[in-house]
């Protein structure tokens, strides 16, 4: 039904759900959710340690959703669920040692390896050695990296260097030769388009950075903004829009224009406090993990009073909306 709440769900103990709303009543929720499979790998990180998780999970849609096991293998599984054996019958798997993923579409999809090399990936699914045979490697010594099309990534390299990389994908040489240089000393980052990016760098200190283009450090240091300091993880909206959450725990709204850390703190709005993790879908809709591990819905204006609960012992969600997949 149109506006219908929905999320993917990993527990503390592996399993994942599909839970549909309304929100509020967890024992209601319970009864309907459906399971979709069982040892799901924990939550990875971007930057290591105990910082900045992401789910190990990407649904397509309501019905399409991809799984890194806690084996490290990587599958396709399609709907229905319900019924964890009816999924594993039907899943496809996409590749093994997987680190971390993004799924453009059913039919391809960006894979790190647990070796550090970058590859993108097509479809047809289910026959690994055919897979590895066509699919062309990216980079290499890659920690993390986030997708903006087939042709386009930012990519952040174990030494902390984040650089903007073009295709065409096959040859690393050539992608090492065309590539630019965003910045250095990078710990987390997240590009709002091909021109500007926000970065936190290995001091906690965020910045607004864009391409005057690309490749000169000095140039993009010269003219960044400063949005805060002290930060655990990000999630912008645009540009002027952005939800960070402090070393703390607090997780705060927070508004351009940026270069004033003293300014956007009088500005900016709280939205909770004790959280771990949280996903913010275009809507402004907020998934909220705190620190004993519920998970939270809420909507502006944020706080107590706007919040329902959704699940508890969590520690990873990935929601839909209006059954149909926003990108964060």
């Amino acid at each position: 039904m149109p506006g219908q709440l929905q999320a993917f769900v990993r527990g503390m103990d592996g399993n994942l759900w599909l839970e549909t709303g309304p929100w509020g009543d967890i024992a209601q929720m319970v009864a309907r959710r459906l399971q979709v499979d069982g040892d799901v790998s924990n939550v990875f990180s971007q930057v290591g340690g105990t910082r900045i998780w992401r789910p190990a999970f990407q649904p397509l849609n309501v019905n399409e959703i991809f799984v890194c096991g806690s084996d490290g293998n990587l599958w396709y599984e399609p709907a229905p669920y319900g019924d964890v054996s009816t999924v594993i019958n039907n899943r496809l798997q996409v590749d093994g040692n997987v680190a971390q993923f993004w799924a453009l579409n059913s039919e391809m999809i960006f894979v790190l390896g647990t070796d550090g090399n970058l590859w993108l990936e097509f479809g047809p699914w289910g026959d690994v050695p055919f897979m590895i045979e066509r699919r062309l490697q990216v980079d290499g010594n890659v920690s993390s990296f986030q997708v903006m099309d087939e042709n386009t990534l930012f990519v952040l390299g174990m030494d902390g260097n984040l650089w903007f990389e073009t295709g065409p994908w096959g040859s690393v040489s050539n992608t090492i030769a065309n590539r630019r240089q965003v910045d250095g000393n990078v710990m987390q980052f997240w590009a709002v388009d091909n021109g500007a990016v926000f970065v936190t760098g290995n001091d906690l200190n965020l910045w607004l950075e864009q391409a005057w283009p690309w490749g000169d450090v000095d140039q993009t240091i010269e003219f960044r903004a400063q949005v805060d300091a002290n930060v655990n993880d990000i999630q912008p909206i645009d540009q002027n829009t952005i939800f960070v959450m402090g070393h703390d725990g607090n997780l705060w709204l927070e508004f351009a224009p940026f270069g004033d850390v003293a300014q956007t703190v009088q500005t900016r709005q709280l939205v909770d406090t004790n959280v771990l993790g949280f996903d913010v879908l275009p809507t402004m809709e907020a998934y909220i993990i705190d620190g004993s591990q519920n998970l939270w819905f809420e909507v502006p204006p944020y706080g107590q009073a706007n919040r329902l609960a959704v699940d508890a012992t969590v520690n990873a969600c990935y929601p839909l909306f209006s059954e149909q997949f926003l990108s964060r």
